[in-house]
């Protein structure tokens, strides 16, 4: 996938992205070298993402964005 990471917009709509790694479990650091798809998002941290965003950005969603085929995502 390529432009901007689709959960930028949500997160900066809501919070800063420092509040929204913070309520994530992860380091704002880790948040936006996901956000830039340069690091890979770990299971735990899609779930907690999910759960964030009302199911707005799923778990398969998130690893899809990083290029993970839906079929093992799920």
């Amino acid at each position: 996938m390529q432009g901007p990471h689709p959960l930028i917009a949500w997160i900066d709509e809501r919070m800063s992205r420092r509040d929204f790694a913070g309520q994530a479990g992860t380091s704002e650091s880790h948040l936006s070298l996901v956000l830039q798809r340069k690091a890979g998002i770990s299971l735990k941290l899609a779930v907690r993402i999910e759960e964030l965003t009302g199911g707005e950005f799923t778990a398969a969603r998130l690893f899809q964005e990083q290029g993970v085929p839906a079929e093992a995502a799920e």
